[in-house]
């Protein structure tokens, strides 16, 4: 029978650390590369409220037809519905199923599940789920979403296996509705059907273009060291976001044509990133579009030090050039622009630069400006 567990999580570094070592990243992509162990998987699933599609999400696991050894490691941040229940009684006759019982909801005040708070939330739980995703591989499928092709797990482990240099592997989604019928329109405009082949490694900055559920990738959190755990946790973005850039910085990141899994877009209840956005003000929406680009690119600098700064710069000049520009555009439109779009266009270029020089400086001139503009609103 499955074991709760109710284990601390380790205590993050408030700060990364002064003396950042350079060729995080070569280390790490030759770590990955020349990993010799047996293939395994540990599939991650994350659980809030879901209970409504926990039993398609467990059993599109279980029905994997995978010839090696597979872990799953589901994580209910103290749902209110009977999520908990589920999970225990899957685990209860799957000895190969770890069930993680949150007694106290992540979010603060176990209320909020917008988007800042949801960041918080997620990287709290990798701390408790971590030490479990022992596998060679690590699969993501949260409790809303569902795999439905059975050789999921093992047509990506084979191409893994074959592909050295490639660090990730997605695939197409089906999109679905809350009822778990086909409804081409749910589908978000970023997972559009794409041909199978390989993301460009320049678009670092260019955010996800496959669901997170469609993701099979190398296990990097293994020979991460812990500064290296903890700033990754710390990093405020989209958790398919950051992983995606890390994959790209380790490799080439390939998907199939094929639609191994689906994703089910719901935006009326439970802890699905769509209902956080839903939930989330236009203000904070569009500021927590500046942090995340940043935070990236803070990440990029932190793992790739010298080495990044010489060989990609020009390329990730031009991706925060695009994206300010948009979001200059975008907040102009929505009353919400803090002052930028007065700044000459030449000046604004400048600053795009100064951006992917010293993320964390600019992180914090566009809090100021934004919260100065809000209280400038209120």
């Amino acid at each position: 029978m499955g074991k709760s567990l109710y284990s601390q999580p380790q205590p993050l570094s408030s700060q990364p650390p002064i003396d950042v070592p350079q060729g995080h990243i070569s280390r790490l992509a030759s770590l990955c590369r020349e990993d010799a162990r047996p293939v395994s998987v540990s599939v991650c699933m994350i659980c809030y409220n879901h209970g409504k599609y926990l039993d398609e999400a467990i059993r599109g696991v279980l029905m994997q037809k995978a010839d090696f050894p597979v872990n799953v490691v589901i994580i209910d941040n103290a749902s209110t519905d009977d999520s908990a229940e589920i999970i225990m009684r899957y685990a209860s006759v799957n000895p190969n199923i770890t069930p993680i019982i949150q007694k106290k909801n992540l979010n603060q005040a176990g209320k909020d599940t917008t988007l800042f708070n949801l960041h918080k939330a997620v990287k709290d739980m990798m701390h408790y789920v971590l030490p479990y995703l022992t596998g060679k591989y690590v699969a993501y499928c949260e409790g809303d979403d569902f795999w439905i092709d059975p050789d999921k797990l093992r047509l990506q482990a084979q191409y893994l296996e074959s592909n050295p240099d490639c660090p990730g592997v997605y695939s197409n989604t089906l999109p679905v509705n809350k009822f778990s019928e086909y409804d081409e329109s749910t589908r978000l405009e970023c997972y559009a059907k794409t041909g199978e082949g390989d993301y460009p490694r320049e678009k670092l900055l260019m955010g996800v273009r496959h669901q997170f559920a469609s993701l099979m990738m190398r296990n990097f959190y293994t020979f991460m060291t812990q500064d290296e755990l903890d700033f990754f946790s710390g990093v405020k973005s989209n958790g398919d976001e950051k992983i995606l850039a890390m994959l790209l910085m380790l490799g080439r990141v390939h998907y199939f044509a094929e639609e191994l899994a689906a994703h089910r877009r719901v935006v009326d209840g439970g802890g699905s990133w769509s209902t956080a956005i839903a939930r989330t003000s236009r203000y904070n929406k569009y500021r927590m579009g500046f942090i995340r680009t940043l935070e990236i690119v803070r990440m990029i600098e932190y793992f790739k030090g010298e080495e990044y700064r010489y060989k990609y710069f020009f390329v990730l000049r031009s991706q925060a050039e695009s994206l300010m520009i948009y979001n200059r555009n975008l907040l102009k439109d929505v009353g919400l622009d803090p002052g930028l779009h007065k700044i000459p266009l030449r000046e604004y270029l400048a600053f795009a630069l100064f951006a992917a020089s010293h993320p964390i400086k600019a992180i914090k001139f566009c809090l100021n400006a934004f919260d100065q503009r809000r209280l400038q609103q209120s």
